[in-house]
């Protein structure tokens, strides 16, 4: 009786966030409904995801990686996972607004930061391995990386479906959008960014201009 009464965690949305691997359906469903979702604890998963995603790619087996600190960009890792979590974040809540999605912005990235846990699993998993297999086993951690990867997909598609109250099929066709308005608004950053640079480049060079003048 004693044994049953034991919570080694007492917080019941930290509880949520862990249960979410094994009971997704259930845990999202809290999220939703209850409002058993944390920004805290997902803010904590995407930064674990980007610092495990760095030690992935810099303290891996020599057998298992190329790492090069001369050219590693840990910005640019940060854009592929912290930056792209975000994207997808938004472009979802904006697409999902559109046709009739239920899901708040704070719920979308809470699914999809849980949804993380997984990736987070076998990226730690993959450290350690490589440390330990030799490289004609190495078959077996793109096997191991690959269903981790599939079951974060899964977690994140009964998440969003449960969110915003979609059917599968339904669900397919925003995300076809959400990855339409993902390559849009990073054409417009783009755009952006080469249209300000021009910009204060020609303030620049007016600014010179004027000076000797």
């Amino acid at each position: 009786r004693k044994k049953h009464e034991f919570v080694l965690i007492k917080n019941q949305k930290v509880r949520t966030a862990i249960s979410s691997v094994a009971h997704p359906v259930e845990s999202f469903r809290l999220v939703k409904e209850q409002h058993m979702g944390s920004i805290v604890v997902s803010i904590v998963l995407l930064s674990v995801f980007y610092f495990v995603t760095v030690m992935n790619d810099t303290m891996s087996g020599f057998m298992f990686t190329n790492f090069n600190s001369e050219k590693y960009n840990a910005f640019y890792v940060f854009l592929s996972t912290v930056g792209l979590t975000l994207l997808f974040v938004i472009s979802n809540w904006l697409v999902c607004t559109l046709f009739g999605g239920i899901g708040k912005l704070n719920e979308i990235f809470i699914v999809s930061s849980y949804s993380l846990i997984p990736l987070i699993f076998a990226k730690l998993c993959n450290l350690v391995l490589t440390h330990l297999l030799t490289p004609n086993e190495g078959a077996f951690l793109g096997i191991f990386t690959t269903v981790f990867t599939l079951y974060a997909a899964f977690m994140l598609i009964v998440g969003l479906m449960r969110i915003h109250d979609y059917e599968f099929k339904k669900f397919v066709g925003t995300t076809v959008f959400t990855v339409v308005a993902m390559m849009i608004i990073v054409f417009l950053i783009f755009l952006i960014f080469l249209i300000s640079q021009q910009l204060f480049g020609w303030f620049g060079t007016l600014y010179v201009e004027l000076r000797y003048r």
